[in-house]
């Protein structure tokens, strides 16, 4: 699957992963409601059927080029030797980032083993602190890391870096890696209810003494990967691929009608998260049942 986070990391990092969550995406300082827009696009194809990365270096502009350096200063001084490279995704990387709603996507790729003990990941939080505080414009940066080598060698990765990403620091991978057909994702994307299962129960296992903003981030979280995942059902079937959240709903609602409001409410939850927990749970144990039983289902 082509997911936003692979769950295989997610497990074997996880403290780190946590530490990360607790601190980003869309968690502000003053919590504000928004507004559900048709934003994004679906990738398009070359002459020769391969997939177009919107992705550039050139659409890093202004505020957001200034934020991307502090997030990179922050990865050099604080990984140092370690560090083989980092990476920018996401909004801010397409020229599509929007003031007072996109975060910063960022992600490293490190020699050796990324560290897992909390004193070796407070930084992070102190960075999204200091970050929040310069750059109040932007919902709090992610910031996460690993192992180069695994990370390159998987072939879901390697599309999520080809297709997804610009490098703004170190030895860049991306050139390394073969353009991509939307034909090569279909025939290579197997949905496992197994992943719907693995999350929901990483949610239920974390949320369990989550105060309220760490169940707005689970929230945020889980509702991004049922939007993903209800792409990665219908790609064969719309020919199309995206990322962007209300993509996503939008082409999963076309062969889902039935579950269109659904999907539109993981899409609500996913901007505007809930602090609820017995209502966070019970919308993912309705949606993501359904998602399961999809799944199974050979397209």
């Amino acid at each position: 699957m082509l997911l936003y986070i692979n769950i295989y990391y997610v497990n074997k990092y996880k403290d780190h992963f946590l530490t990360v969550l607790i601190y980003k995406i869309h968690l502000r300082t003053q919590y504000t409601m928004i507004k559900i827009q048709k934003h994004g696009a679906v990738l398009k194809t070359d002459k020769d059927g391969y997939l177009i990365p919107d992705v550039s270096l050139d659409k890093i502009v202004p505020p957001w080029d200034k934020a991307v350096n502090f997030i990179k200063e922050a990865y050099i001084k604080h990984l140092g030797k370690r560090l083989h490279s980092v990476y920018i995704r996401g909004s801010i990387a397409r020229g599509l980032a929007v003031e007072g709603i996109s975060d910063l996507d960022s992600f490293a790729l490190l020699r050796g083993n990324p560290p897992k003990k909390k004193n070796e990941l407070e930084w992070t939080k102190k960075v999204s602190e200091q970050y929040m505080k310069r750059f109040p414009f932007s919902a709090r940066p992610e910031i996460w890391f690993n192992r180069e080598e695994p990370f390159c060698k998987n072939l879901e990765e390697k599309w999520w870096l080809k297709l997804g990403a610009v490098c703004i620091y170190g030895e860049n991978l991306i050139p390394r890696i073969p353009p991509v057909k939307l034909e090569t994702i279909v025939a290579n994307l197997k949905f496992q209810s197994d992943y719907i299962s693995e999350i929901i129960s990483y949610l239920h296992e974390g949320i369990e003494d989550a105060d309220p903003e760490q169940v707005q981030a689970y929230c945020t979280w889980i509702c991004k990967r049922f939007l993903r995942a209800g792409m990665v059902l219908v790609v064969s079937r719309a020919k199309v691929f995206s990322r962007d959240l209300y993509y996503c709903y939008e082409l999963f609602a076309k062969f889902y009608p039935q579950q269109e409001a659904a999907m539109r409410q993981a899409l609500e939850y996913a901007l505007n998260p809930t602090e609820d927990k017995e209502i966070l749970l019970l919308f993912v144990k309705r949606l993501g049942e359904f998602l399961s039983q999809e799944a199974d289902i050979d397209y």
